[in-house]
């Protein structure tokens, strides 16, 4: 156990994670044809790239305006403008704070300063973030099978197969997330901190865990609420691969279909969520050029596609160190206490 936990410590580590990076990348641009690369870079078409970062900004702007969805569904008022504002401070600092639970720590510790308890907060969290990891998971699982059936050649039984497992995903998806709002679970999470508190095992932890339950639980009389985060959430999964898809269109790639960017961009998106690099740098280049690669795309056009992917997001998060640059006392400067609330 002793081993687990140092080597756990190791991988999540910020020195690994920043080691890893630099080396994955370093070993992709030993790889690519510089030239090939510089240029790509030179010539991309500013039309493109303009669209895409307008669907990178549409993904930010959706984000805040979903979790304030959840906030207000409880009777929790924070204005949209301070919902976009501590989410965009929050995002830029999750970069270099420990993996999400960084930029989630902050965003508690600011919504706890305007007033909104912090289960209450953590519970509008918790269910973003269940509904999300569900949706990138679908999203992953459809894209994979995507990706398998584009190199088969029966289109037709492919498009009804895509059809039924999209169903089914969906399917999944809700129940699984409504499975965790229903009575049966609520018992089983009563239950269990129970014989905790009858154990004395972490007492004080499970009481907070089960408040923080019983907020979250509320959530099961917002179907209409939920019903639109969802639907938002959907459309926010699926931008990446459109936005990816500008990107090789702006390079000059036109040969490969938005369908196949499709197939693998969702898996990308779980291959990202490794806590194991800084912001996903090396995983992601890596990625694209090696899906890219089976349908004929040069090393040095895949390395470029995820590189200026990667650096235009990264850019459209900016915003967040500006606003909390302006804001003067607004907002506390975050640090290493801020995410162990």
């Amino acid at each position: 156990m002793h081993l687990f936990t140092i080597l756990k410590n190791a991988l999540l580590s910020r020195y690994f994670r920043l080691i890893l990076s630099a080396s994955l990348i370093g070993l992709l641009v030993s790889w690519v044809d510089l030239d090939a690369f510089v240029s790509a870079l030179t010539n991309a078409d500013p039309f493109y790239l303009l669209g895409a970062a307008i669907l990178m900004s549409i993904s930010r702007i959706l984000m805040p305006l979903k979790w304030n969805l959840l906030l207000r569904s409880q009777n929790q008022q924070l204005s949209w403008k301070d919902s976009i504002n501590i989410y965009y401070i929050s995002a830029f600092f999750g970069i270099f704070l420990p993996a999400t639970v960084g930029g989630d720590a902050l965003r508690s510790l600011y919504t706890k300063q305007r007033g909104i308890e912090l289960k209450d907060t953590l519970a509008s969290i918790v269910v973003e973030r269940l509904l999300g990891a569900l949706t990138t998971m679908a999203f992953g699982i459809f894209g994979g099978i995507l990706f398998i059936l584009y190199f088969s050649g029966d289109k037709q039984s492919d498009f009804q197969t895509l059809i039924i497992v999209a169903s089914i995903l969906l399917v999944f998806l809700l129940a699984t997330f409504y499975f965790t709002l229903s009575k049966p679970f609520g018992q089983f999470v009563e239950t269990i901190t129970r014989k905790l508190n009858q154990r004395k095992i972490l007492p004080k932890i499970s009481e907070k865990l089960l408040d923080l339950y019983q907020a979250y639980v509320l959530y099961r009389q917002q179907k209409k609420a939920l019903f639109i985060f969802a639907l938002l959430t959907l459309i926010e999964t699926a931008l990446p691969a459109v936005w990816s898809w500008l990107i090789a269109l702006a390079i000059g790639i036109e040969s490969v279909d938005i369908i196949y960017f499709c197939a693998f961009v969702p898996l990308i998106l779980l291959i990202t969520r490794l806590p194991i690099s800084i912001d996903g740098f090396g995983l992601n280049e890596g990625a694209y050029v090696y899906f890219l690669s089976l349908v004929g795309v040069s090393t040095a056009a895949g390395f470029s596609i995820g590189l200026i992917s990667h650096i235009l997001f990264l850019a459209c998060m900016s915003p967040g160190a500006l606003i909390y640059l302006c804001s003067g006392k607004s907002f506390p400067k975050p640090s290493s206490t801020s995410t162990h609330l």
